[in-house]
C-alpha cells in the first residue's frame, strides 16, 4: 500500500476535487462491501487491513487539501463535538457499525474545517501533541493486547474476574508506556535522520 503514496500525491497534485471525489467513492463502495448493508455479516474492522486503511488515508488526505472548501461550513466546532459525543455513544452501546463510522467520518471532518477556521477549543491544543503517538499506539496495541489480555488474563488464568480488572489497567498503561517509548526513541530519531538525508541528497543534487 505504501508503494501508492507518491500515486495519490500525484493525484492531489493533478487535481484536488476531483482526488476528493475519487475518495469519496472509494470509501463508500468500501464501506457499503464491508457492510453488506443489505445482510450485516461484516464489519468495517473485519476487511484486510491496506484495503481498510487505503480509502482512510485517502479521505483524509483529500480533506486537508481541499481546507479552501472546509472554511465553508458553518458551526464547524460544535459539529465536531457533537459528531464525537455521537461515535463515543454509539461505540459504549454497540450502535450499528455504519453509523459509528459515519460518526467519526463526520467528526474529523468538522475538526479539520473548525481548526482551517482558527476555531479551536483550548483544551483541543492541550491535548493535540498527543496524536504524535497515534502511530505507535497503532503498531503495539495488538501485541500487548495479546500477551496480557489474551495471553495472562484469558489462558494462563482462565478469566478470572480480578485479573481480568488487573490486566485490563496494565493494557491501557501498558500501550501507553510502549508507544510513548517507541515514539521517543525510534520513530523521532528515524524521522530525523530520514529529514537530513533527504536534505543531504537534495543539497547534492543542487550543487550537482
Amino acid at each position: 500500500m505504501y508503494a501508492l503514496y507518491p500515486l495519490l500525491a500525484w493525484l492531489i497534485g493533478a487535481g484536488r476535487r476531483m482526488y476528493l471525489g475519487f475518495s469519496l467513492l472509494l470509501f463508500l463502495a468500501i464501506g457499503m462491501y464491508a457492510f453488506r448493508l443489505t445482510t450485516g455479516v461484516l464489519n468495517w474492522t473485519d476487511l484486510y487491513d491496506p484495503l481498510r486503511a487505503l480509502p482512510s488515508f485517502m479521505l483524509g488526505t483529500a480533506l486537508a487539501a481541499n481546507r479552501d472548501l472546509l472554511k465553508a461550513i458553518p458551526a464547524a466546532q460544535p459539529l465536531s463535538l457533537l459528531s464525537f459525543a455521537v461515535a463515543v455513544a454509539l461505540a459504549l452501546t454497540g450502535g450499528a457499525a455504519p453509523l459509528q463510522l459515519a460518526a467519526m467520518v463526520l467528526a474529523g471532518t468538522f475538526a479539520i474545517a473548525a481548526d482551517t477556521q482558527g476555531k479551536v477549543a483550548g483544551w483541543t491544543a492541550k491535548v493535540a501533541p498527543l496524536g504524535q503517538l497515534t502511530y505507535s499506539l497503532y503498531l503495539w496495541h495488538v501485541l500487548v493486547i495479546m500477551v496480557l489480555m489474551n495471553g495472562i488474563a484469558d489462558k494462563l488464568m482462565r478469566g478470572n474476574t480480578a485479573v481480568l480488572v488487573v490486566c485490563t489497567v496494565l493494557t491501557y498503561v501498558g500501550i501507553a508506556i510502549l508507544s510513548y517509548l517507541s515514539w521517543r526513541y525510534f520513530e523521532t530519531p528515524a524521522r530525523i535522520w530520514l529529514d537530513g538525508w533527504f536534505r543531504r541528497r537534495n543539497s547534492r543534487e543542487a550543487r550537482a
